[in-house]
């Protein structure tokens, strides 16, 4: 396998990464509720929670808020199992149809993204080796000399090297799939890539949190804001950016989760547009102002779903949700909501 990293390059910054040695899959979810701003779904979020934090099997579990395109309001769950057998359990012990909302509730959606992903297929980078967020949480970190330049990202997942991964979605044409008083779901396609990119600047000192929030943070948001209305341009066929309320006391206050056509598409962005320099500009602008000692806490998660790895299940959500609009055709199974309780 051929490194990109060019062998006399000195990274500009230190940045960490897990360690995989002793992993098999990352296993993780999104579980969210959709509703109506005012609507009240507090006993169904205690529900979730509340079954998920009784099973053992479960060693992160995160929570945040996110208000779509369409202005719906989505609680989103990010959990993560530590086997691909132990989620598969609880979904079915828990299935989305157990959630269904009393008939005065039918306005209230339930969906889930999961991913099961072998480590040769799925990367990590954080800016501080204390990174306790998503799988960061159950593994030790190393410092990883790949990063800060183009094609790193491809150096750090094992089966993208030497451009492996390519994409199989190479047409889009979005349709309208409803799933409303209805279940669909469906297989995401192979090598398509989703990324986790978290935020945590409220812990800084006055200054640099004062200069993420004013410098830094109105360029990020207009990168996501793009991706988030060129969906076709892109190949950024999902982007969701949540507030995380859960824990009390986590480590970061924003979580951005997007689904890409490929790991090409993704790096296509992230290596040639605008929105994406600018963002790197900032970060670096930011990084030599209080180098040595930034302590602002970024980095991501990225994965690229294996055949069968990955699944989408909308139940009475609206057709904007999510992956619905460019794969919900895909669907191989259809059933409808019961009537009553």
């Amino acid at each position: 396998m051929t490194k990109i990293r060019a062998s006399d390059f000195q990274n500009p910054y230190s940045a960490y990464s897990s360690e995989f040695s002793s992993l098999d899959a990352a296993v993780m979810a999104q579980i969210g509720i959709q509703y109506h701003p005012g609507t009240d779904v507090q006993d169904m979020r205690d529900q979730v929670l509340h079954a998920l934090e009784a099973d053992a099997s479960v060693y992160q579990i995160e929570a945040g808020r996110h208000v779509d395109a369409a202005g719906h309001v989505n609680d989103v769950f990010l959990v993560y199992w530590v086997s691909g057998d132990a989620y598969r359990r609880w979904h079915a012990e828990h299935p989305l149809e157990s959630w269904v909302p009393k008939p005065g509730e039918r306005s209230v959606g339930l969906w889930v993204e999961s991913l099961q992903v072998p480590a040769r297929r799925l990367e990590t980078s954080y800016s501080t080796q204390d990174a306790r967020w998503g799988m960061a949480k159950n593994r030790s970190k190393e410092l990883n000399p790949y990063h800060s330049y183009f094609g790193s990202m491809r150096d750090r997942i094992h089966d993208a090297e030497d451009g492996g991964l390519p994409g199989t979605v190479t047409e889009l044409s979005p349709v309208a799939v409803m799933s409303d008083s209805r279940l669909v779901s469906f297989e995401v396609p192979e090598n398509m890539c989703f990324i986790r990119s978290p935020q945590g600047w409220r812990h800084c000192p006055d200054a640099e949190r004062d200069w993420f929030e004013e410098k830094m943070l109105p360029v990020y948001q207009a990168g996501v804001d793009y991706l988030s209305e060129n969906p076709l341009d892109t190949g950024c066929l999902s982007i969701r950016k949540i507030d995380v309320h859960h824990p009390a006391d986590a480590q970061v206050q924003t979580a951005t989760l997007a689904w890409w056509q490929s790991l090409a598409h993704l790096e296509a962005w992230a290596h040639k547009h605008p929105t994406h320099l600018a963002i790197l500009q900032s970060f670096g602008e930011l990084a030599r102002h209080f180098a040595p000692d930034v302590t602002v806490v970024l980095g991501h998660e990225v994965y690229v779903v294996p055949a069968g790895g990955a699944r989408a299940e909308y139940l009475n959500c609206h057709d904007r949700t999510g992956l619905l609009p460019f794969l919900g055709h895909l669907s191989s199974a259809v059933s409808d909501l019961v009537s009553d309780h």
